[in-house]
């Protein structure tokens, strides 16, 4: 296990102050260019190390930390050490509106009572129609074993995800994060949330009730003060006025700059990583102003990332070679 401090760097701000406000993501084309307009001294001061294993998403809330590997593999970080749960996802999330995951057929689920619950419910586009009486789908989880890494070896599942006809066209990524609400987008890019009370509630088939957002998204990540997301070209929005009982919310506000992937945490902070494998981190951001007021550019000894999570005042990263690095 290695560990490095991060040395006093030059941030060079090539995202700044908010561009617009209540367009429709739709009318939006890619992002401005992003040279820096701004450059100040930070002081960034993190220990960083590498965690054995390979991941390649990661996600931390409420404590706990899940991810998924290549193979669709699902890991929780448990004293140390990744234990491994049963069943395979492509996506999984968990925060204050529990866990959840997404699989290769795009299908939802929910982690209820120890086990990965098929969780289609209303709302969902999909090419095939949802079979109207369809029980409530399991996944039981083994008996959990403790590994010191989660390796590139075969699972032995207690299911065969082929043998079951999914419906297709449901989400590609989803979000436990916000304030009790789920969100995500699915894999034509729409985007989706829950309101608070019907996630609380979800436990079967039919449920929850998704609600549809205007515009195209191909990730979205929600916290105490808002939902954040990113489109196909990389530009980033926020969605304002998002509530426990209004997971809709109002409008989308474009913030300029460029990304892949962003994440918010469950105290608010927001992270995020370019296309070219760059961390940032939002900064300036509370309950008045939401969106923040600048990018910081955060440099760990030249590695490239392409995902990354944060909770409890850690941040975890994945690597474009897979490799996992915690930091606090």
């Amino acid at each position: 296990m290695r560990s490095f401090l991060l040395t006093p760097l030059l941030a060079s701000i090539c995202f700044q102050a908010v561009q617009t406000e209540g367009k429709d993501e739709e009318e939006l084309g890619p992002s401005e260019s992003c040279d820096p307009v701004e450059s100040f001294s930070a002081e960034v001061d993190l220990v960083c190390r590498q965690i054995d294993g390979n991941l390649k998403q990661i996600d931390a809330g409420n404590g706990q930390v899940f991810g998924v590997n290549e193979e669709g593999m699902v890991y929780t970080r448990n004293g140390g050490q990744w234990d491994i749960i049963s069943g395979t996802l492509s996506h999984v999330t968990v925060g204050p509106a529990g866990v959840w995951g997404v699989d290769k057929n795009y299908a939802v689920y929910r982690m209820l009572g120890g086990s990965w619950v098929l969780m289609a419910g209303e709302g969902l586009p999909s090419s095939s129609p949802h079979p109207p009486a369809l029980p409530p789908y399991h996944w039981n989880l083994l008996q959990p074993q403790t590994f010191k890494s989660p390796r590139r070896t075969a699972l032995v599942s207690d299911l065969n995800a082929d043998s079951f006809s999914f419906p297709t066209g449901l989400l590609k990524q989803i979000d436990a994060g916000g304030d009790g609400i789920v969100s995500g987008v699915g894999m034509n890019d729409c985007i989706l949330c829950v309101q608070q009370r019907a996630t609380i509630s979800a436990a079967t088939y039919n449920s929850p009730q998704y609600n549809h957002l205007e515009g195209k998204l191909k990730y979205y990540s929600c916290g105490p003060h808002g939902c954040w997301g990113v489109n196909s070209t990389g530009s980033i929005f926020f969605r304002t006025k998002v509530t426990p009982t209004n997971c809709v919310g109002s409008a989308w506000r474009l913030i300029l700059g460029s990304l892949s992937m962003i994440e918010v945490g469950t105290d608010g902070s927001v992270y995020g990583v370019t296309s070219a494998g760059k961390l940032y981190r939002r900064d300036g951001i509370t309950p008045e102003i939401p969106t923040g007021t600048e990018w910081t550019h955060i440099n760990i000894q030249g590695h490239e990332f392409k995902h990354v999570t944060t909770d409890l005042g850690q941040v975890w990263l994945i690597t474009n070679s897979n490799q996992i690095v915690q930091c606090q």
